[in-house]
């Protein structure tokens, strides 16, 4: 069993070789992945509300392979915490997903502190885009999981190729920050699985562009770590699991 816990899920590219939510599903199960954490793209540039719509829609045409993340923008104030509310309760997303770079947000802006009070409210984890400047630095995402210990917060890239060290660093010194896998070189991978340890890693592999190779290069990052059976469990799907619970 394997959960990737990174998926897009978008309508600009459903008319790629592979883009299309059926043929992503088949792809996932060559690999062994029974689930994935679905997050929009389309909706980090237009309206949240539509895209989470149509992001719920494509998901149930998976037959519950695809688990739904909402999206909401710290600019629409008021009406984000509403949509949250709205895509928890009617829509039954499981999660939040917000990229600051895309967005345009700070992480100190006033509704996204209230984005994220909602979030621990509803006791749903906020997987943050991070690794590329502005807005999206792992120590800027501290600064939130240490103002909100009862906020979990995913760093969706472990900070990618530049910033993984500080990823790293902010996960050993706060319990409620999450790694995922997805795109983080692999040296800077085997650190935090040797510094942080396995139970606060989850994979992700920033599948559904059209070419699925990303998600064997991902997957095979993580089995050439020589990780024991209890570790490569944790992070293929345990972790994943737990966090929705």
């Amino acid at each position: 069993m394997i959960i990737d816990a990174h998926i897009h899920l978008s309508g600009g590219f459903e008319s790629l070789p592979g883009g299309s939510s059926s043929e992503l599903v088949n792809e996932l199960a060559k690999r062994g992945i029974t689930n994935a954490w679905a997050l929009t793209l389309d909706g980090f540039y237009g309206n949240c509300k539509e895209e989470n719509d149509k992001l719920k829609a494509r998901c149930d045409e998976s037959n519950g392979v695809f688990i739904p993340f909402m999206t909401v923008n710290p600019r629409d104030e008021a009406k984000a915490i509403e949509e949250m509310e709205r895509a928890y309760n009617d829509l039954e997303m499981r999660g939040l997903k917000v990229h600051g770079w895309l967005q345009g947000f700070s992480m100190r802006n006033k509704w996204f502190l209230e984005i994220c009070k909602k979030c621990a409210q509803l006791k749903i984890p906020l997987k943050m885009h991070d690794g590329t400047p502005p807005y999206c630095e792992p120590y800027q995402a501290a600064y939130i999981a240490e103002m909100m210990p009862d906020l979990t917060i995913i760093l969706g890239h472990s900070g990618l190729n530049d910033l993984w060290k500080e990823a790293l660093y902010a996960a050993q010194r706060l319990k409620n920050i999450y790694l995922c896998s997805c795109c983080t070189p692999y040296f800077g991978l085997k650190k935090m699985v040797e510094l942080v340890g396995a139970h606060r890693i989850i994979y992700g592999s920033d599948g559904g562009f059209g070419d699925s190779g990303i998600i064997d290069n991902n997957l095979d990052k993580i089995y050439m770590l020589g990780l024991s059976d209890t570790q490569l469990e944790q992070i293929l799907y345990k972790n994943a699991m737990h966090l929705l619970e």
